[in-house]
């Protein structure tokens, strides 16, 4: 049962919004405000946003199906119902993986097995084909590299801002004054001025309806 939190983020938003969230904690070096806690439920109420097509899907396949007669729990992960509730959070995670990594994975499967297969993958594999062994790792391999790209984008000012204080301060002969006490309250005003947190949750939640 505790595994299930981490199956369940690996095929949802949330590994991208939890890191692009951490990396900017990093970024602003506040040290530890917000804390985990705050990152964690911001980064869960986004992946909701995201997820809410998904979950709306599924709960109307669950209406539809009909497990009233399946007790065993292995016959109901085998029952071809369950195979069709599972569908969305494919379709979601295939929407959203790259080209390259399902390429890259799907020839990782044949590794070992059909060496002549291997190589084959020049194009984008269709969704019908892809299974979950594919599509998964590639999906979450996607959204590490998208969450890296964002990061860097959102740490590049603050770094710009770093680096001038220190100028300035080593120019001025200061070398007693920490960069941190000038460059915080800087990076933490340009933050408010630029609406920072509304324009990071827009940003996430539209990188996923774009990206579909």
């Amino acid at each position: 049962m505790a595994g299930i939190p981490v199956l369940a983020s690996l095929g949802t938003a949330y590994i991208k919004v939890h890191i692009v969230l951490g990396m900017l904690r990093n970024g602003l070096g506040t040290q530890n405000i917000p804390g985990a806690l705050i990152i964690a439920a911001l980064s869960i109420m986004i992946t909701c946003m995201v997820m809410a097509p998904v979950f709306v899907e599924t709960i109307r396949l669950v209406d539809k199906a009909d497990f009233k007669d399946v007790t065993d729990p292995i016959l109901l992960v085998k029952n071809p119902q369950m195979a069709d509730i599972l569908v969305p959070w494919k379709r979601f995670m295939f929407t959203h993986a790259g080209s390259r990594e399902l390429q890259v994975f799907e020839s990782l499967q044949h590794v070992g097995t059909d060496s002549s297969r291997a190589e084959e993958f020049s194009a984008r594999p269709d969704f019908e084909s892809s299974t979950y062994a594919v599509v998964v790792p590639a999906f979450v391999v996607s959204e590490l590299k998208e969450a890296f790209a964002m990061a860097f984008a959102l740490l590049l000012p603050f770094l710009v801002i770093d680096m001038v204080v220190s100028t300035v301060l080593a120019g001025l002969g200061m070398f007693m004054v920490s960069p941190v006490l000038i460059s915080l309250p800087l990076k933490l005003l340009l933050f408010v001025f630029a609406d920072g947190w509304l324009l990071i949750v827009h940003g996430l939640v539209r990188s996923y309806q774009l990206g579909g």
